[in-house]
């Protein structure tokens, strides 16, 4: 199975920080990436998940009450958007099923199709 990527924004969006950040963690070795064909770049969301783990990690370690929330209220955006993600994600790969078999019974020539995965 592929692992699911994101793109940069999408990424920025999930775990709640600016693509200055996201890069950082790119340069760090803190998330996973790979380049497609066009140059750019896709955040592999386990990668990320990894990421957000890590993050709930520095919340437990965290003894004021006042950065514990906030880490806490980040943590907590950022799961809740990472699966709504994943859901598009499945909502849409069951849609491109849905077309590619619509195309099939309306005749289309197979070229014309992306090969299934």
């Amino acid at each position: 199975m592929d692992r699911q990527t994101l793109s940069i924004m999408k990424a920025c969006e999930v775990v709640g920080v600016s693509r200055r950040t996201i890069y950082n963690w790119i340069s760090a070795g803190k998330v996973e990436y790979v380049r497609t064909a066009g140059g750019s770049i896709r955040i592999f969301a386990d990668s990320l998940q990894s990421r957000i783990n890590a993050l709930t990690t520095d919340f437990v370690n965290r003894d004021d009450p006042a950065q514990r929330a906030k880490i806490e209220t980040d943590r907590k955006t950022a799961l809740a958007e990472l699966d709504k993600v994943r859901g598009e994600i499945v909502a849409q790969e069951k849609d491109i099923q849905a077309i590619e078999e619509e195309a099939r019974k309306a005749g289309v020539p197979a070229g014309w199709l992306r090969p299934a995965a």
